[in-house]
């Protein structure tokens, strides 16, 4: 970690604080969660929507994850700049700021020039005792980079608890991918496969699981079968935040087309608030519309699949992610 000298002049650019220690642990486990898939992040600060999202993208560019934090999720929120500001820094170092998440009470996140040229991302924790802990470390200026996915054309939709699917991911061991294979209005099977060790099929223990219908809480799938296969160690890591301490996320969100095409895993966080409303359609107005309020977190997870004609290539041969990145101001 490099310290950034603190004699210079500051001039900060964003600035938020959590005081809410299960908010704290929602984003260590965030940054946890990032850490399995990828060794950079990118964060993207809006005025406009009071938002803090969190990218990461995986070096063949066939797994993209985001979280985007909201404003009730923080105690303070301020972003300097009207158009937004974006960090790209390392992931590693984001996890060495939560090792004394026990004992901590208040965390502040800024970003900031320092001398007018370097830019510098300050942790700062306040713990028990009044002890306070500061790490900080420079960063690069980056771009918004998005994954080429329509939620609103899906021709599929599931939607699941989140500890159906950890329960049933549980018996899957020693697969690199699983395939999902959905009957219209009978059943989702979860299979192991073993597509990179060919060599040793005959010592691979395959896992097959069923899981009816009626055991979702939304099971649309407008085709009679489509089975898709893509990379086990993402949805891992998605389950994995979703049971972590702190994290209450009532439902996960599939939405696929056909073999081939990218697969998405969305989850919502809820909180009261009476004055939350919906605007857009999608996965979190279907939960809106059950009587639970808008949240202040969000996850997504895309990942390329493997086309089922071709069993044998690996899912890295297929790269969703747009050549085009975003900038921040057309978000």
């Amino acid at each position: 970690m490099q310290e950034a000298p603190g004699a210079e002049e500051e001039d900060i650019q964003f600035e938020c604080t959590i005081t809410n220690q299960r908010n704290i642990r929602v984003l260590a486990a965030a940054f946890a969660c990032l850490a399995k898939l990828g060794k950079e992040v990118s964060l993207e600060a809006q005025e406009a929507h009071r938002t803090l999202t969190l990218r990461c993208v995986n070096e063949a560019k066939t797994s993209f994850v985001s979280f985007e934090f909201r404003k009730d999720f923080f105690e303070d929120f301020a972003v300097m700049n009207p158009n937004g500001l974006t960090a790209l820094i390392k992931i590693r170092n984001c996890l060495a700021v939560f090792r004394s998440i026990k004992t901590m009470e208040t965390l502040t996140l800024s970003l900031m020039r320092v001398g007018g040229t370097r830019y510098v991302v300050v942790f700062r924790a306040t713990c028990d005792h009044s002890i306070t802990k500061t790490h900080q470390f420079y960063f690069e200026d980056t771009e918004v980079v998005d994954p080429l996915f329509d939620r609103d054309s899906v021709l599929h939709r599931v939607r699941a608890r989140p500890k159906l699917l950890i329960e049933a991911l549980r018996h899957i061991h020693g697969a690199h991918e699983i395939s999902f294979e959905a009957t219209s209005g009978i059943e989702l099977k979860i299979a192991s496969q073993h597509h990179h060790q060919l060599s040793n099929q005959d010592r691979m223990v395959n896992t097959e699981m069923r899981i009816p219908e009626d055991d979702f809480e939304e099971f649309s799938i407008s085709e009679p079968k489509v089975r898709l296969i893509f990379s086990v160690k993402e949805f891992r890591a998605l389950l994995g935040f979703c049971e972590a301490n702190g994290v209450d996320i009532s439902d996960v969100f599939l939405l696929f087309n056909e073999s081939g095409s990218p697969l998405m895993f969305t989850t919502a966080s809820r909180v009261e608030d009476p004055l939350a409303t919906v605007s857009t359609p999608g996965p979190e107005s279907i939960v809106q519309g059950g009587g639970r309020p808008a949240g202040h977190f969000t996850f997504t997870l895309v990942l390329a699949t493997i086309p089922d004609n071709e069993p044998t290539e690996p899912a890295a041969n297929t790269s969703f992610v747009a050549d085009t990145v975003i900038p921040p101001t057309q978000m």
